[in-house]
């Protein structure tokens, strides 16, 4: 039986502009017509309330980028978009446009807080588990909120995967010999001589692999040459995914 996500972004503030800082399911329907109304319901309302001058895709956008979107509320309304030339504090979508037309206006202008996922099975979800000392699952830190990463797309959690190289791998080494680090030493040294910002050093008595990439796709090839990974993707169920949720949501109220 199909199953309706809807997913709902969470956001911070650096000052500048609102961003996304992470995500949690909100509610699963079995119905798809129920769960396309309430997705609507909430996407037009986030998108109604938006403060335009602290929208991520709009505080520092150039004149070809708001331009469109001026032309797109003029044309259906009559009014201009933005009191002046840009977005100013407290610029909001005109009450006149309809809610099709505030869908519209938010997928051109990049505004989104919520997600619906549709599953023809049960659902299911990749996340990264990180190896170490403190091993633990990939999760997005914020001042008020601890997420969770994960999507429905393995491809889209692979590339998240340039995230954590940053926080946990940059300028990092992996030391060893290539048949030290690698069943299949070879393919690993071609990996390397043909991948940026990967490279093997070797010196006497000391050689080792440093990693100043942040390619997903590269460090996930690197990863499954590697006898000791530095990570993981694990497939979650709905289920897991909630309980970890929630288990969050209680370590951010301490």
């Amino acid at each position: 039986m199909a199953k309706y996500v809807i997913r709902q972004y969470q956001f911070g503030y650096n000052d500048e502009c609102y961003y996304i800082s992470g995500s949690n399911i909100l509610k699963v329907y079995d119905n798809e017509a129920e769960a396309e109304a309430a997705y609507r319901k909430l996407e037009v309302a986030h998108i109604r309330s938006a403060e335009l001058s602290e929208q991520s895709s709009l505080w520092d956008a150039g004149d070809d980028e708001l331009k469109p979107l001026n032309d797109f509320v003029q044309s259906k309304t009559g009014k201009h978009l933005f009191a002046g030339d840009r977005p100013e504090y407290n610029d909001s979508l005109p009450t006149e446009l309809t809610d099709d037309e505030v869908l519209e206006f938010g997928k051109l202008a990049d505004i989104q807080g919520y997600k619906l996922v549709t599953f023809e099975n049960e659902p299911l979800f990749y996340a990264i588990w990180i190896f170490g000392e403190d091993e633990d699952w990939h999760k997005d830190y914020d001042e008020y909120s601890t997420s969770l990463v994960y999507s429905e797309s393995r491809e889209e959690i692979i590339e998240s995967i340039g995230d954590v190289a940053y926080d946990q791998w940059y300028d990092y080494k992996i030391k060893g010999t290539l048949e030290e680090l690698s069943d299949s030493p070879a393919l690993l040294a071609s990996l390397l001589e043909n991948t940026k910002k990967m490279k093997f050093v070797e010196k006497p008595n000391k050689s080792f692999i440093k990693l100043k990439s942040e390619d997903g796709a590269a460090l996930t090839a690197l990863n499954e040459l590697l006898k000791e990974p530095l990570f993981a993707i694990k497939e979650l169920s709905l289920e897991q995914v909630l309980e970890i949720e929630e288990e969050l949501a209680e370590e951010s109220e301490y």
